[in-house]
């Protein structure tokens, strides 16, 4: 591997995007994203009567859009593990939107908490424990979590292994 790797990405992406483009899955599910983004767009953009709770719903999705152009952008420039890490991001960020789902006054809430009551009612294992309580068919959050925590974000001898 050269250093050239770490300051010219250029042959990584141009060859990360010849093989992605040649994928149909790979299209489809970039179209899809992008329309996601325009729905947090619009959330974002979208009044509500409570300020607080535009403005954490307007937070979350700049968060959201932001890890997820991070993914790409590091994706494609060919730096897996922290885009792994964003992809973590982006699980919390989809387990605390999911848990607002079930109450909205969650939002408020969590917005307008200090620190010390904030970790303790939503920090993410107590979010995902929370969603566990609440699921009529279980998923396997931790799992995931897990999974992309010690390949991107913790680093571990499991992360190295391609």
């Amino acid at each position: 591997m050269s250093t050239q790797m770490v300051l010219d990405e250029s042959d990584i992406e141009t060859l990360n995007k010849f093989f992605l483009e040649s994928m149909p899955d790979f299209v489809e599910h970039l179209a899809l994203i992008g329309r996601a983004i325009e729905l947090l767009d619009f959330i974002a953009r979208r009044p509500s009567k409570d300020p607080s709770v535009e403005v954490s719903i307007q937070r979350l999705a700049i968060r959201t859009i932001n890890s997820a152009g991070a993914v790409s952008k590091l994706n494609i420039a060919g730096y897996y593990q922290p885009a792994i890490s964003q992809i973590r991001d982006l699980i919390e960020l989809g387990h605390l939107l999911e848990y607002f789902a079930s109450d909205w006054t969650l939002v408020s809430e969590w917005g307008s908490a200090e620190e010390k009551e904030r970790r303790r009612k939503f920090d993410p294992v107590k979010v995902r424990e929370a969603l566990e309580k609440l699921d009529t068919s279980p998923k396997d959050r931790k799992q995931s979590y897990r999974l992309f925590s010690s390949h991107g974000t913790h680093v571990t001898p499991e992360g190295f292994v391609a």
